[in-house]
């Protein structure tokens, strides 16, 4: 009587350790610095921020991540109740409220947010970069780009599957800047160049340092193995992508809610009618990143329905297609 247990995530902990000791032993605070398990230390030092302003605890220790996701969820709902409002939509409260529970209440991110570690990252910069594109494209000009920049620049120095969502808003600013806001091309084209910019940087502190080729290692597979890894015969990887297909679209837990599932499969439909084919570039998107989450290795060995949840940043943009 008297004490009450938690669960405390202990590469969370790791991590944001990392953090703390490059911002007091590195005179960039570690900006460029890889961290736990070779990873870029960037995000580790924007989890750290709080233990080191407000004291080392298990509140400060938890904000470090699940703040970023707190922030990140509340600015995509803001920007998409915004943005909708612009566009005269009906009840575009409502309509931003369902896409943002369709993201959160989905089954992993509803579990790996409260793990408070680096695997949240990836769908928090998702939702912050969206969020920012949002407020530009409903209020366009240099200040209110700012947010979309900022998170484009972030996602190279994060978890592995944020560069999945970087190539994904690479493609959309390249689209607008062509074809949808033609006004804006100058700033779009900057904001392009910087998002180039990050990348090949960090990509080349990542060769130099030897990391990359271990993050971006094809797996191979085995039916037969505990964790699916042997000798990669077409047998083991049909078993492992089955099965992580069914960890995507499952009854028991699955990576796309049901709702979502079944609404994107509507609007899919209605728009190749239309001859529309931006939904159907999204969904290919989707597909492949899920495709690359169970196929690339990663720094451990695991089944595939633990490795799905890499793929957990098509939430966002597939639950704010639904809403438009």
């Amino acid at each position: 009587d008297g004490y009450a247990h938690t669960q405390i995530n202990d590469e969370g902990v790791q991590q944001v350790v990392c953090g703390l000791d490059l911002i007091s032993s590195r005179r960039d605070l570690g900006l460029f610095s890889f961290g736990f398990l070779g990873y870029p230390a960037r995000q580790y030092l924007l989890a750290a921020m709080p233990s080191l302003l407000l004291g080392r605890s298990l509140i400060t220790l938890r904000i470090g991540f699940g703040g970023l996701y707190l922030l990140g969820y509340a600015s995509f709902l803001s920007a998409t109740w915004r943005y909708l409002e612009a566009r005269k939509s009906v009840r575009p409260m409502l309509l931003a409220s369902l896409s943002a529970v369709l993201v959160a209440l989905g089954s992993y991110p509803l579990l790996y947010s409260r793990l408070f570690e680096q695997t949240i990252v990836p769908l928090s910069a998702t939702l912050l970069f969206l969020a920012g594109l949002l407020l530009f494209l409903s209020r366009p000009g240099p200040l209110s780009s700012m947010g979309f920049i900022w998170a484009l620049g972030f996602m190279p120095y994060s978890y592995t599957p944020s560069l999945s969502a970087w190539g994904l808003g690479m493609a959309v600013l390249a689209f607008l800047a062509f074809s949808g806001l033609p006004g804006q091309r100058a700033l779009l084209a900057a904001a392009l160049a910087y998002g180039a910019l990050t990348f090949a940087v960090s990509s080349v502190a990542q060769v130099h340092a030897n990391l990359l080729p271990s993050r971006l290692s094809i797996g191979v597979y085995s039916s037969g193995s505990a964790a699916g890894f042997s000798d990669g015969s077409a047998g083991a990887w049909a078993s492992r992508f089955l099965n992580g297909l069914h960890a995507k679209i499952g009854i028991e837990e699955s990576l796309v809610p049901a709702p979502l599932a079944l609404g994107i499969l509507f609007i899919l439909i209605h728009s190749l009618r239309r001859r529309d084919y931006r939904v159907l570039w999204l969904c290919l998107w989707a597909a492949a990143t899920v495709v690359l989450a169970l196929a690339l290795k990663g720094y451990w060995q695991r089944v595939p329905e633990i490795d799905v949840h890499r793929a957990k940043i098509i939430l966002p943009p597939l639950s704010l297609a639904l809403a438009m």
